[in-house]
């Protein structure tokens, strides 16, 4: 069953709850009466970044079409019971403040109602809420002699010299610079990310390469003068420096793709085949198993499937597979399984199913790579119904 929705706006969940003060409700108060003044607007900014919860809970409160949503639900409050609730919330306060909020609660009920109706809440149970992050750039360089330095996003750094390269960090991106001819035995790096990470990598003959998260990328730290190989496991897009001299080889677990000079996608991430997708150029697929060969054009995907070791080519939209090195995500009528993988790997979660039905769901859709994992998650409950429930780093995926 497909499932088809274009998801370009926030909606949130309600994750948990906590008791803010009533200052800052005051401050929301001015905000949606358009009273703020300079120095207050920099005060709610500045609590809104300090927890990503105070920013969730903010843009909550001041979405009207979350209040028209939800409109049903404070209609079930007593009004006047409700105001009683807040002005004992926040005794003792001066008797002006005290009217003015009566005379703002009369233009804002909604908002009243739904901070009071979450105080009340809140003072019944205290709920931590889980915070759940995007990945960013970061990575961790493996040396030939095991040592391992940990990279991130800082500016321009010389991470190690050595006779024959000049290795530098910059600014998410880690280069190899040949300074002489290497006469030496070929060594090899590793670069590595965890969940949560990815990094760019340019090689020493300038081949340029975006690792994304949960991937493992083992390459020489200069190429020899017959080939080009290096070692890849998770998923990889390679912006390919042409050499008609040297082809360049990446071998995975299960396929090796040979190129001269191209463009292209791997991803061995599913558990049932390896893809390449290929944007320029042409590439040649191998799988070890049995040595079958396959020639790829662009706007092909090379399906290596794992159980027999066959290969489909399909035509496809070479950009569903290459957004993520854009800071995007796009699903086209995939799994939900696979979907979820993808969320793990960047999001650093962990998925539990407590039906495996719902892994065979599709969906379509696209999003900013680094909003908030919430906003898929709706996204992904209203065109199919799963529903996702957040404790800690784990998400519980139920059929509604």
């Amino acid at each position: 069953m497909y499932h088809f929705f274009k998801f370009d706006c926030i909606v949130y969940k309600k994750e948990g709850m906590k008791k803010y003060n009533e200052h800052i409700i005051y401050l929301i108060q001015l905000y949606m009466l358009g009273e703020l003044s300079s120095e207050e607007e920099a005060e709610l900014k500045k609590w809104c970044a300090a927890n990503p919860s105070h920013e969730l809970f903010f843009n909550r409160m001041k979405e009207e079409q979350n209040m028209a949503h939800e409109f049903p639900l404070y209609m079930q409050i007593d009004d006047q019971k409700a105001i009683r609730h807040f002005e004992a919330a926040i005794k003792p306060a001066p008797r002006l403040f005290r009217r003015w909020m009566r005379y703002a609660a009369l233009f804002l009920l909604p908002l009243i109602t739904g901070l009071v109706w979450w105080m009340i809440e809140s003072q019944k149970q205290e709920i931590p809420v889980s915070i759940i992050t995007p990945g960013s750039q970061k990575a961790k360089l493996i040396l030939a002699n095991g040592e391992q330095v940990n990279l991130g996003a800082e500016k321009e750094q010389n991470v190690r010299n050595f006779p024959h390269v000049q290795v530098i960090q910059h600014s998410g991106t880690l280069s190899y610079q040949p300074q002489e001819e290497n006469n030496q035995s070929i060594e090899y790096n590793t670069l590595k990310t965890e969940r949560g990470g990815e990094y760019q990598l340019i090689l020493s003959d300038g081949s340029k390469i975006f690792l994304n998260a949960a991937s493992k990328l083992k390459y020489p730290m200069v190429f020899s003068e017959k080939e080009r190989r290096v070692y890849l496991e998770g998923e990889a897009y390679f912006e390919v420096t042409p050499d008609t001299q040297r082809a360049f080889i990446v071998e995975t677990p299960a396929i090796d793709v040979k190129v001269f000079g191209t463009t292209f996608n791997i991803n061995t991430f599913n558990t049932q085949a390896t893809k390449a997708v290929l944007a320029e150029g042409s590439i040649g697929i191998r799988i070890r198993a049995n040595n079958q060969r396959q020639r790829i054009s662009p706007g092909q995907m090379a399906v290596c499937k794992h159980s027999d070791a066959s290969i489909e080519v399909q035509e496809v939209d070479v950009d569903q597979y290459i957004a993520w090195t854009k800071g995007m995500f796009r699903f086209n009528r995939e799994r939900l399984e696979d979907i979820l993988i993808t969320l793990s790997n960047w999001y650093n979660v962990d998925f539990f199913y407590q039906q495996d039905s719902v892994k065979e769901l599709h969906f379509s859709g696209s999003m900013e790579r680094y909003k908030q994992i919430t906003t898929i998650l709706n996204a992904i409950t209203e065109a199919t119904g799963v529903t996702f429930s957040i404790q800690g780093q784990t998400i519980v995926v139920s059929q509604s």
